[in-house]
Parts: C-alpha cells; structure tokens; sequence
C-alpha cells in the first residue's frame, strides 16, 4: 500500500506548488498523517508515507470523509479556496456504513482493495462510479 501511495505521489506536480498533499489515516477512528500544507516537496512526502504505521479495526469511511471534509480541506490545514480538490480513498474492505459520507464539491477517486471473496459497495460516496478503481489483490500494492 505504501509503494502504491508513494507512486501516485511520484506522479504529481508537488514540487512547483501546484499540487499540495494531505494523508490520514483510518480505521476504527481517524488521525492526521500530514496536513495540505505540510510537505511542498514529492521526497518528503513520500518518506512521510514510508514511515506510515498500519492501524487496524473497522473500516469507518464514513468518519474518515467527514474529518477530510471537516478537518482537512480547510484554509487551518493548508486548503486553498481557488483550487479543486481532489480526495484518493484507500479502502481495504467493506465501509462500515455504505450510505458513507460525500465530500461536496470535491472529486473522489476511490481505490478498492479487495480480495476474491469480497467486494466493496462504496458507489455512492463516489463522485461517480467512473472514478472507482480496483485492485484485486492488496498484496499486488
């Protein structure tokens, strides 16, 4: 999952501004990682992300959208009011509330994790269902 991260970010326009990079994390609860405002540079954000520790519990996307929507995308957290936001979820499973939280006025790519025997309904956060990926297995991450 952290080579994945690091991959997207690999890909982004950081370093000359254009692009700014906020990260938590989710499970049972939700934390900050790093704020939008806190790394202008793709190297550190991506040796933020390998130091990254795995938390497990539930899946609860929905408070992790309200806190993004809330927390994150604010003038405080580094959110600029004249430029789009994009939200990339990571989800490993099932959302523990499949009516889970949208994000107004924010595009959402959402990444689904799965394995063969399960399988993610998540549409609904989505700002569409064209913008939902999937990857089999977490392992190929």
């Amino acid at each position: 999952m952290k080579s994945f991260v690091s991959r997207i970010v690999g890909k982004m326009d950081i370093d000359s501004g254009s692009t700014r990079v906020g990260l938590v994390i989710y499970s049972s609860g939700v934390e900050t990682s790093f704020n939008l405002d806190t790394y202008s540079n793709v190297t550190l954000i991506q040796s933020a992300v390998r130091s990254l520790t795995y938390y497990p519990g539930t899946t609860n996307t929905a408070a992790a959208l309200a806190f993004v929507r809330e927390s994150m995308l604010t003038p405080e957290a580094g959110d600029r009011s004249n430029v789009s936001n994009v939200v990339i979820v990571l989800i490993d499973g099932n959302s523990d509330n499949r009516t889970a939280t949208r994000v107004s006025g924010t595009l959402m790519l959402l990444q689904k994790i799965f394995d063969n025997n399960s399988e993610t309904v998540l549409t609904s956060s989505s700002s569409s269902s064209q913008n939902i990926y999937n990857t089999p297995i977490a392992n190929e991450l």
